[in-house]
């Protein structure tokens, strides 16, 4: 128990913590994982073998054999909640031009209305906590398109980070109230950002462009005031020249100039986008 909370309070928390659960099966940790916890691999190692001693004393193994039963019963009702649950990994990788191997839903009876994503050897992870519990029945939250789209964006934007660190100051005016949402630097704005203006695409066609439309001037006016500029280049630029665009280059390209040329500034706490977007 005190290692666990000196886990958490070295950064293991939120959905660090499904990943860590995931990485117990690989030799070592990712790059992610290791500096949640600022760089203490020896307290990965520490807890992941308090893990497996836990595991062990407590007979873990036939517990979750002697409740197989029950683990059955919520993926039954998981897919009878969610019948396209399989839809957005089919329209993200459309969207993004790339395929993953496996899709993996892992269902959290434990969690509590928060969802995270994780990918890992061609694999993407979508864990999934309860969103709602009626009458003896869990109901889990449905697959995010935002949480899976992380598993396109982040890699994306990491590799091509040097394009985007010269233009750091532009996360300057909303970095405190930024930080206290948890994205305190500029790398996690970015993808913050290019994930939200996915969103808003995803929103226009599942639902409609004045749907859109609010969705990002709610993300706006939360400090991120680059999604507008992002999804106004996705509209006019990325989907209508996607062939001259590599996969993992979609993100990057052209959606510079369409912030650069006229970066929004902050005017009491709320931020205002400058364009309209129009369905194509």
């Amino acid at each position: 128990m005190l290692l666990a909370r000196k886990a958490l309070r070295a950064g293991l928390s939120y959905d660090a913590i499904p990943k860590f659960a995931l990485e117990l099966n690989f030799t070592e940790w990712s790059g992610y994982l290791i500096g949640r916890v600022h760089g203490n691999k020896k307290l990965l190692n520490e807890l992941a073998m308090a893990i497996k001693d836990f595991a062990q004393d407590s007979n873990f193994s036939t517990f979750y054999e002697n409740h197989e039963a029950f683990y059955r019963v919520q993926i039954r009702l998981f897919l009878k909640e969610n019948p396209d649950v399989f839809n957005i990994p089919h329209f993200e990788e459309k969207f993004f031009g790339e395929k993953w191997k496996r899709w993996v839903f892992v269902l959290q009876p434990l969690e509590a209305y928060y969802s995270y994503s994780a990918w890992r050897n061609n694999t993407v992870y979508a864990f999934l906590g309860v969103c709602s519990f009626s009458n003896g029945t869990l109901y889990y939250c449905s697959a995010s398109a935002h949480e899976l789209a992380h598993s396109f964006v982040n890699p994306a934007v990491e590799r091509h980070y040097w394009e985007f660190k010269k233009y750091e100051e532009m996360f300057s005016p909303v970095k405190n109230v930024m930080t206290s949402m948890g994205y305190s630097s500029w790398k996690t704005y970015l993808d913050e950002t290019f994930v939200r203006a996915f969103e808003a695409y995803y929103i226009l066609e599942t639902q409609d462009n004045q749907s859109a439309e609010r969705f990002i001037e709610n993300q706006e006016s939360l400090g991120l005031y680059l999604v507008g500029r992002v999804y106004n280049a996705y509209l006019t630029d990325y989907l209508r020249n996607r062939d001259k665009y590599l996969p993992s280059r979609a993100l990057c390209q052209n959606s510079q100039d369409s912030w650069i040329s006229g970066t929004e500034r902050a005017s009491g706490g709320t931020f205002h986008r400058n364009q309209q977007s129009e369905r194509f």
